[in-house]
């Protein structure tokens, strides 16, 4: 999702869109939906503050049991830039992203990595798929037919 600076009006203003994140190399997280955002925006003279509110869904891996499941993200950041035509458009606090979300030719704020972060640090380090998750089932608890059928010259072993 981005911002162009000189397209937004002076007083109060509301963006909504669509923001892709990539879940990077990460083994809990199979998947993140595309993620809805609306950006509720407040200029006044050179000063823009934009507030974000996401919202998507994140497919994990169970931390317990290995399956997959589906859980609700959702969120809200606050960024505030300074835009002049002479001196173009900063984002206070710019250290963290270190200018990558600034399209300095087009006067553009680029809040998708910004979601990213904010999106992946609300997951949990341990994601369970609920608070009751048994763990993997063992083959004692698992059906003869959910068995995978690789292991049968095992069990014959162990017979």
């Amino acid at each position: 999702m981005r911002i162009r600076a000189t397209a937004v009006p002076e007083g109060h203003s509301v963006v909504n869109g669509t923001v892709t994140v990539d879940s990077g190399k990460s083994d809990d997280i199979r998947s993140i939906e595309p993620v809805s955002c609306r950006a509720e925006i407040d200029r006044i003279q050179s000063r823009i503050q934009i507030r974000l509110f996401y919202q998507g869904k994140a497919e994990l891996v169970c931390a317990r049991c290995l399956e997959s499941f589906s859980l609700p993200v959702d969120g809200e950041m606050t960024v505030i830039a300074t835009f002049t035509s002479k001196q173009g458009i900063h984002l206070i606090d710019d250290e963290e992203y270190g200018g990558e979300c600034i399209d300095r030719e087009n006067h553009e704020i680029d809040l998708s990595a910004m979601v990213r972060d904010e999106l992946l640090t609300t997951l949990p380090m341990m994601p369970l798929c609920s608070e009751q998750c048994a763990g993997i089932r063992s083959p004692e608890r698992a059906s003869v037919a959910e068995i995978d059928p690789r292991w049968n010259a095992l069990r014959k072993l162990k017979s």
